[in-house]
């Protein structure tokens, strides 16, 4: 058990370590007036050896600083460290950065409050391969829906933001109040909770089941 804990907790920081190797340099996509368009982008999964991902509402809870409810904003920058030195070179750290306007904080130590906007750093990342876009990701972790509500379990990062402290385990999208009774988890599919094909659907569901039932209004 000291081991698997000692495991999760390398898994829930690793890529807070990557953000760190980030440094302050992002670039903004080229058009705000929509998002990019990630569903016929071609897709490349970022390996890891040390990923675990948390299937339990209390693993996510004592691993995570902040849990907050927001509205991810469409202004996602990509941030990557490439090494200039090598051409052709693909990068070596990367992720998305998008604000967050805070809608519910529920999970703190005082300095977050509703209508906050923070800086929220997604493990994901597009850059051009061969002068074509291709999206890169850690885990099962698909981009996240600009103008739709979210509840994240998040930490800290070295860049004076915020990462999922769970990858996509750590991220799940709030029906709204008009839906909430009616929605079916069940018959979501990968597609619905931005979630790659490698993605273990049936625990992301139970987790899903307990977040809302716990954090649900």
């Amino acid at each position: 058990m000291v081991m698997k804990n000692k495991r999760l907790i390398i898994c829930l920081y690793l890529f807070c370590i990557l953000c760190c190797l980030l440094g302050t340099g992002c670039s903004l996509f080229s058009s705000q007036a929509s998002p990019p368009d990630y569903t016929n982008m071609k897709k490349s999964q970022l390996q890891t050896s040390v990923a675990i991902i948390p299937h339990s509402l209390e693993d996510l809870e004592r691993y995570s600083q902040y849990i907050v409810e927001g509205v991810l904003q469409n202004d996602a920058e990509t941030c990557v460290s490439v090494d200039s030195q090598l051409e052709g070179a693909v990068p070596y750290a990367g992720a998305t950065k998008s604000s967050l306007v805070i809608t519910r904080v529920l999970k703190d130590n005082g300095e977050l409050q509703e209508g906050d906007s923070i800086p929220i750093y997604e493990p994901f990342y597009v850059y051009d391969v061969q002068d074509e876009p291709c999206l890169f990701y850690m885990t099962s972790y698909l981009p996240s829906e600009a103008g739709k509500t979210y509840l994240f379990f998040l930490n800290k990062n070295a860049l004076d933001g915020y990462a999922p402290s769970g990858m996509e385990n750590s991220r799940f999208p709030v029906p709204s109040t008009q839906t909430r009774a009616s929605v079916d988890i069940d018959s979501l599919t990968k597609e619905d909770l931005s979630l790659a094909e490698s993605a273990d659907l049936e625990k992301y569901k139970a987790l899903y089941k307990e977040v809302l039932e716990e954090y649900g209004e």
